[in-house]
């Protein structure tokens, strides 16, 4: 979190403390729609899922080509990994994601962003274990359910095409890591 506010403050730095003569220039404001396919990984296993979302951001052009912006963005990530873990059965599953990063990018053209964003993230998540039972059921000692929010950073990158004045298309690699042995991979497109 701390590096995310630093990053965050140096890019604000950075836009109002740019020399007059290559002052910052407003991009534009941006929302889209995403989908893709996502690699969900904990315990030591990983599943492969469709996932959906959407991003709204702003970026700003500094010094001709170089773009600058932050973002906020949904990820709805319903994903699970179910196994053996000792003496018994444990499930993974996770829920939504929320984020906020920054990206920075060059124009290679001047219709094609090229992106690299890093970020925090907090995902919804479960974990439940079925303890091994002997003879019949009520719940075996040991059963137990437990639902949180962890947290964690998030990298990544893409291409962002224009088709117009007002739309573009987009592809975006990304990876999170939410420091509670769990992390995904996620290829995505969108349009916007």
């Amino acid at each position: 979190m701390k590096t995310f506010a630093y990053g965050a403050l140096t890019a604000l730095a950075l836009v109002s403390a740019t020399p007059a003569a290559a002052q910052a220039e407003l991009r534009g404001v941006r929302a889209d729609a995403v989908a893709g396919i996502d690699r969900f990984y904990s315990e030591g296993r990983n599943n492969d899922e469709f996932v959906y979302g959407g991003t709204a951001g702003i970026d700003f052009i500094l010094g001709g080509n170089f773009v600058l912006g932050a973002e906020g963005s949904f990820l709805w990530a319903e994903n699970e990994n179910i196994g053996r873990d000792g003496p018994g059965i444990a499930a993974r599953k996770s829920f939504e994601e929320w984020g906020a990063s920054l990206r920075a990018g060059v124009m290679a053209s001047p219709s094609t962003l090229i992106y690299a964003k890093g970020g925090w993230v907090v995902n919804e998540q479960r974990k439940r274990f079925d303890a091994d039972t002997i003879g019949t059921r009520p719940p075996a000692f040991g059963d137990y359910r437990n639902e949180y929010r962890t947290q964690g950073y998030v990298v990544g990158g893409g291409v962002e095409q224009m088709l117009g004045s007002n739309f573009y298309l987009k592809a975006e690699g990304r990876y999170a890591n939410y420091r509670t042995n769990s992390s995904r991979l996620t290829g995505l497109v969108g349009i916007g």
